[in-house]
């Protein structure tokens, strides 16, 4: 018999926003034993100088691991701007709009400090091509305004990130650059066709998929290519990357509980929809939503194909792609770097040219940007 347990390599975790593991993490850890967790600012103890809050950081991420009974991803947002969660001396660098040139540099920094923390997996490159300057959400996180700029300081900033043993993983699939509203807060809608995402939007998706184990899809709604908002999305996902693309790695969801698609989540048929679509992870995180709805999601995902609404043969083939990538990931240890390390990439971020071009992001907006 299928147990939660078995479908708990389907979910990514966001703890609850304290530096220590409470008794809400542990239950749902031990019973859903979740494939990884992402880390946010509330994790680590950033008050406290540099090695006491790495002690405090190893010990949460050693007992998440003595909770679940195998190698596990850690996960973070770290993108650059206020897109950075660990406190200092983790390099603040600006926002990838302004790398230029440094960009594999930057990776390569931004690799090593990640490594140190314990992370495997960082929820960036993001690849949305910026066509709208007035897109509340996206801005200058974006490496640029156009596919071809955008794909290649991406595939620069992947080179040097992935050398330190840190996975990168593209977003927001199929791009969230075009957008007038932000998914945190309502489902935004996209008027181009499938003619138009192939020749902006999914270019970088396309050209870098063969570069990373992880895609991220974005809560968008693209009436012209769907009706299903492209987090369940069959056309793009299976049709699109899977088929036409040729991507077998790992496809994860946005926070589920972002306000665009939160209340959909709670249709068993759009949460089956989603799995059947191509995606193999969906990620929960505490700010938004009450994480133990994931251990009920699994409970639909077991009843789904125990009725034969969700094929299992989609289970079968993602968790196969779960596995394969899992056996390839590295586990990183809390290791403390030596001050001149942080020392140099401050220089590097200091001889960034920062501008007033394009819009900016606030730190209060920017605290759980996924």
């Amino acid at each position: 018999m299928v147990e939660v347990s078995d479908i708990g390599q389907h979910f990514l975790i966001g703890l609850q926003l304290t530096s220590k593991l409470t008794d809400h993490d542990r239950t749902l850890l031990s019973e859903l034993q979740p494939s990884g967790i992402v880390l946010f600012a509330k994790h680590f103890e950033e008050n406290k100088p540099y090695q006491e809050w790495m002690k405090s950081l190893d010990a949460l991420l050693s007992e998440v691991r003595s909770l679940i009974s195998r190698d596990i991803i850690v996960a973070i947002d770290h993108e650059g701007g206020t897109v950075i969660r660990p406190p200092q001396p983790v390099t603040r660098f600006p926002w990838a709009y302004y790398w230029g040139n440094s960009t594999k540099e930057i990776g390569q920094a931004m690799g090593q400090e990640l490594e140190s923390i314990g992370v495997n997996l960082a929820f960036a490159p993001v690849v949305d091509v910026l066509t709208n300057k007035e897109n509340p959400v996206i801005g200058r996180r974006a490496f640029g305004t156009t596919p071809d700029l955008v794909t290649t300081l991406a595939a620069e900033f992947i080179d040097g990130l992935q050398q330190s043993n840190v996975c990168a993983c593209l977003k927001h699939y199929p791009g969230h650059g075009d957008t007038f509203k932000d998914s945190h807060v309502e489902l935004p809608v996209l008027t181009g066709d499938m003619d138009y995402l192939s020749k902006i939007d999914l270019v970088p998706f396309a050209n870098l998929h063969n570069k990373t184990r992880f895609i991220m899809t974005g809560h968008l709604h693209i009436p012209k290519v769907d009706n299903n908002p492209s987090t369940c999305s069959e056309k793009l996902i299976n049709g699109y990357l899977r088929k036409k693309l040729g991507y077998n790695n790992l496809v994860v969801t946005d926070d589920i509980g972002m306000k665009a698609v939160s209340d959909l989540f709670d249709s068993d048929d759009f949460l089956l929809r989603t799995m059947s679509s191509g995606t193999d992870m969906i990620m929960v995180c505490a700010h938004w939503t009450d994480t133990r709805r994931s251990l009920d999601m699994a409970k639909t995902i077991i009843k789904g194909m125990n009725s034969g609404k969700l094929d299992e043969e989609h289970i079968s083939a993602s968790k196969k792609r779960i596995n394969d990538n899992m056996a390839s990931i590295q586990n990183n240890s809390v290791t403390q770097l030596d001050k001149n390390i942080f020392e140099q990439h401050q220089k590097l971020s200091d001889s960034i040219e920062v501008t007033d071009e394009g819009r900016v992001l606030t730190s209060k907006e920017s605290d759980y940007l996924a």
